[in-house]
């Protein structure tokens, strides 16, 4: 079996909805979402699928898809990378626009951003596309901004 962890859902998503929406995409064994969600925050879950191929396909396929009104972050459990904290952008940029920011460096396994938020996240594989990152955009102005990019605290 293999895991997808889906991130930054809003609270009116219920479990249910989760499953829904994944079973349109790959065959689900089991959703979890754990029972501390924040009260009034965005919580996250964890989706149970038959293969690899399948994880890795509703990873490229639903990472970013919005459920009420927020962009959710799904990516494999099992990947482990070099997150880099991207702050100081404009509200309008979104999950799609910090992929193409990011992708020429090297290998994303994810991104995330809220919708209308100023800050997201992106994930490397390697270091040295993660660091090459740094180095390309930190202070680079996009829609009128200079972003700050880090490495984003564990």
């Amino acid at each position: 079996m293999y895991e997808v962890y889906v991130g930054n859902i809003a609270p009116l998503v219920t479990k249910e909805i989760i499953r829904e929406l994944f079973t349109q995409v790959a065959p689900v064994c089991k959703v979890t979402v754990p029972q501390n969600r924040p009260e009034g925050g965005n919580s996250y879950a964890f989706v149970e699928l038959k293969n690899e191929e399948s994880a890795q396909y509703v990873v490229n396929v639903l990472n970013g898809t919005v459920l009420h009104g927020v962009a959710i972050s799904v990516r494999r459990k099992d990947l482990d990378g070099y997150k880099l904290y991207v702050g100081n952008l404009d509200p309008s940029i979104t999950v799609d626009d910090l992929h193409h920011l990011f992708a020429p460096f090297g290998d994303l396994l994810s991104q995330e951003k809220s919708v209308g938020s100023t800050y997201g996240f992106v994930l490397f594989s390697c270091k040295l596309a993660a660091e090459d990152a740094i180095k390309g955009s930190h202070k680079k102005v996009v829609l009128g901004r200079p972003m700050t990019v880090n490495f984003a605290k564990r």
